[in-house]
């Protein structure tokens, strides 16, 4: 199947086309975007945002809570210094979602836990 996208040459660019470059677009992702946002976190912060991950957008904190196995206050460092950092935001009270697109499913993609 060809999509009605042509090139300079009027040649046809094939779905398979489409793919190599999507997934080419997904390492430069990987690469420049999230690998650098994940250097700097601690392993704390890493695991908070896998757990983000695991869950439906928006996530709600009592959700998050549970999954980590958190009461009360205890996640609140986690989430100012990410929501700080510009990696999370916080919508409405008691809601938080990924800043940067793609950037649960990057996580979600990780083999180990972080």
């Amino acid at each position: 199947m060809y999509l009605t996208i042509y090139s300079r040459k009027d040649e046809k660019i094939t779905d398979q086309v489409m793919k190599k470059a999507y997934c080419a677009a997904i390492q430069d992702m990987d690469d420049n975007v999230f690998v650098p946002i994940m250097a700097p976190l601690s392993d704390n912060d890493r695991i908070f945002l896998r757990a983000m991950s695991e869950c439906e957008e928006p996530v709600k904190t009592a959700e998050l809570q549970e999954k980590l196995g958190e009461k009360g206050p205890a996640i609140q460092p986690y989430r100012r210094r990410l929501i700080d950092a510009g990696v999370i935001e916080a919508p409405r009270r008691g809601e938080l979602v990924f800043a940067v697109p793609f950037f649960a499913d990057y996580l979600r993609s990780q083999n180990r836990r972080f």
